[in-house]
């Protein structure tokens, strides 16, 4: 580039020095005519010379720099190659080691069918025009090292062809010609429009989409309009009924309507155990029919859901707002943390109670002042107490939520503060037990308020549960005392025992004394005795070996008998083996 511009500067020079020249000659041709002086010619030529060396001087300087360019453009150029030649090398590396990494397809194994045949090769195709192989022989050799069992098989055999020269497979496409004349069924085609003839949905409607979209593809002149019918010919009457009312046209349109239909007929039931087989009187039998569609008692009916929605928004939408189920019921009653006048206290929530009450001695701790108030109230299965009062204005903090609460003194056991519908009302909350949360809607806010559940604190049982209870058991009355020594000895319990306890313990003095008669009971009418065979042998058998505490325990007792008079020596040839059980105390 540099050295045509220099050639363009030269060649200018020379233009304008002819120029001169030629305005030069007709001048000396004039002063020739004229007859000038020589003297004047030689001053002309002298100048035409200066301006001739001037331009020589011009172009030398004009050519100089235009290599002095042309050098430094070449440094350039050279350094931008050997830059680009280094970022190919950087890529080139990153490709081979770290860069893409084109997945390889999956082996062939030589199952006949055309569907797995064309997946086949064109995951190969796919495959090798990722990694840049182009040259035919490299792809048939690359090829093979993904065939398997009976395809394994017949590449041997190829390959044993191609070494003796009785077989060329030199190209792709004869590879691939030769690979589906093996494993390609010839009547592929046939087998595919039967089953696409007697395809019906017998599951759900994805399912049935993937089965039929499987065999068209095995189908190469199958036109859009024999797919749209075989396609809707094969839904249930529902699904039909359905599509048809959408007007679809083409299979797209169809398989797109199809996939936004929520299909409740796959859904799965869990089986009554009442209906068995042997069931009889009333009840009513399923019977399965070909068509999807099930007899109900006798009588037809298509199994269709009952309703269906217009379009995947409307379905989007109706699931979005569905709450996730655990399974797991957690048992109790909702609590909540809330600060009454600034003091904690747990509170048991109450959509049932009609106002807030609270306990007289939780009133007392959290100082609430108490008005008179009038009135009773009553509970289930409890007869009506009398109010102790009526706390007005009470500042209650709930989480985010703060106001002021009245609240009913009345005698509690179970619970100190209890929220009623007053509470409910005034903050506009809900309760939401699932989430163990609490709603609150106030002020144009919504708050949700955590909440917690606790089993009830004392283990009581209704009046209805203790008279069930009584039914088929017997019922025994127990009280309970505490039995403290006191520092000159232990204390008389029956002093310290309300007056009917007593009135029943002296009636039954004799039938529970402190200590037991050292006698024998009076004879009554009848008189047990064990009835003895005659001639009868005892069983012979060695009476197994005792521990020495149950050794001594035995002696201690049977000494006792004897000098009780409850029992005597004898010398009969029976016994009766003994066994101890230790008591709660560890004694025998």
């Amino acid at each position: 580039m540099a050295t045509e511009k220099g050639n363009v500067v030269g060649t200018k020079a020379q233009e304008q020095a002819h120029a001169q020249q030629e305005q030069a000659h007709p001048r000396s041709k004039r002063e020739r005519g004229q007859s000038r002086h020589p003297q004047e010619v030689r001053t002309t030529i002298g100048g035409l010379n200066d301006q001739l060396n001037n331009l020589i001087q011009e172009n030398a300087k004009i050519t100089r720099a235009a290599k002095l360019m042309i050098a430094d453009l070449n440094d350039d150029l050279r350094e931008d190659i050997r830059s680009l030649r280094r970022d190919l090398a950087d890529l080139r590396k990153y490709v081979r080691d770290e860069g893409l990494k084109v997945p390889k397809p999956a082996m062939y194994n030589g199952a006949r069918s055309a569907t797995i045949v064309e997946n086949f090769l064109f995951g190969l195709e796919q495959y090798f025009e990722a990694m840049g192989v182009s040259n035919d022989l490299i792809r048939i050799n690359n090829a093979s090292t993904f065939l398997r069992d009976a395809a394994q098989l017949w590449w041997c055999r190829k390959h044993a062809e191609r070494e003796k020269g009785i077989c060329t497979l030199n190209t792709w496409e004869l590879f691939k010609s030769e690979l589906r004349k093996h494993f390609v069924p010839h009547n592929a085609e046939t087998e595919a429009r039967g089953k696409l003839r007697r395809l019906r949905q017998t599951s759900s409607i994805p399912d049935y989409i993937k089965e039929f979209t499987t065999i068209v593809l095995e189908i190469e002149d199958l036109s859009d309009k024999e797919a749209l019918f075989y396609f809707m010919d094969g839904l249930k009457d529902w699904a039909r009924v359905e599509l048809d009312r959408r007007k679809v046209q083409t299979l797209d349109e169809a398989i797109a309507a199809a996939e936004c239909i929520i299909d409740y007929s796959t859904k799965s039931k869990k089986p009554n155990p009442s209906n068995s087989e042997g069931d009889k009187g009333g009840q009513k039998k399923n019977f399965d029919r070909k068509d999807g569609g099930t007899f109900f008692g006798g009588s037809s009916r298509q199994d269709r859901p009952p309703s269906i929605k217009r379009d995947a928004q409307s379905h989007r939408s109706h699931t979005s707002c569905a709450m996730v189920h655990t399974g797991l019921e957690e048992k109790g009653l909702l609590y909540a943390d809330l600060a009454i006048q600034g003091k904690s206290a747990s509170a048991m929530l109450d959509t049932g109670a009609s106002h807030n009450f609270i306990e007289v001695e939780e009133a007392k701790r959290l100082g609430i002042q108490l008005n008179k108030g009038e009135g009773t109230i009553k509970a289930v299965n409890s007869p009506a107490k009398q109010v102790l009062g009526i706390a007005k204005d009470v500042k209650v903090k709930i989480g985010d939520w703060q106001g002021t609460l009245d609240f009913t003194v009345v005698p509690m056991d179970d619970f100190k503060v209890v929220l009623g519908l007053a509470f409910f009302c005034k903050a506009h909350a809900f309760p939401i037990p699932e989430a163990k949360s609490m709603v609150v809607i106030d002020s144009n806010m919504i708050r949700v308020i955590p909440l917690k559940r606790l089993e009830k604190p004392n283990p009581m049982i209704s009046a209805l549960q203790f008279k069930r209870s009584l039914k088929n058991s017997e019922g025994y009355i127990v009280t309970v005392r505490s039995l403290a020594e006191e520092e000159d000895g232990p204390t008389k319990p029956r002093e310290t025992l309300p007056p009917c306890i007593q009135e029943v313990l002296q009636e039954y003095k004799h039938v529970m004394p402190d200590e037991l008669p050292k006698k024998l009971p009076p004879r009554r009418e009848v008189d047990h005795q064990i009835e003895l065979e005659p001639g009868a042998k005892p069983p012979a058998l060695a009476p197994y070996r005792m521990s020495p505490p149950e050794l001594a325990e035995l002696r201690r007792q049977l000494q006792d008998l004897l000098d009780s008079g409850y029992i005597q020596p004898s010398k009969a040839p029976y016994g009766a083996l003994v066994l101890f059980q230790k008591k709660k105390d560890g004694s025998l």
